[in-house]
């Protein structure tokens, strides 16, 4: 998100360091399953005040509108084994601490959308 604004509107959010402890960090917080009222409160907060700043430079489209000039989205999904290589791999990364202690529940849905993501990086990478 602070890229595509970046790009848009150099600046206007800082750096990726300062969107990240201003914005990004409460937000996520306060979303995550085991957040305090504190916490959700100023995560809230923290997204009301990005919202005021990126829609004075963003104009957002719903997909209503969108339809109307767009053609119709077609996916394909094509489901192959894994390589021995990603196989071993994969393997050896589901059984890794992190990953049992998201599964298990006692970690943030922030840690575990990035598992997903790495999951999935490890999944589609066709050099391994």
């Amino acid at each position: 998100y602070f890229s595509l604004v970046h790009f848009v509107n150099q600046g206007i959010l800082g750096t990726r360091n300062e969107f990240k402890k201003n914005y990004e960090n409460p937000i996520l917080k306060g979303r995550d399953s085991l957040a305090t009222e504190k916490e959700i409160e100023n995560g809230d907060e923290k997204l009301k005040d990005l919202l005021k700043i990126v829609n004075k430079c963003i104009i957002r489209r719903t997909a209503a509108i969108l339809s109307k000039y767009l053609p119709i989205k077609t996916e394909h999904v094509v489901c192959i084994k894994l390589t021995p290589v990603q196989l071993a791999i994969y393997t050896e990364f589901s059984q890794c601490k992190a990953t049992k202690s998201v599964a298990s529940g006692d970690n943030c849905s922030a840690t575990a959308l990035g598992l997903i993501v790495l999951f999935k990086k490890l999944c589609n990478r066709n050099k391994l």
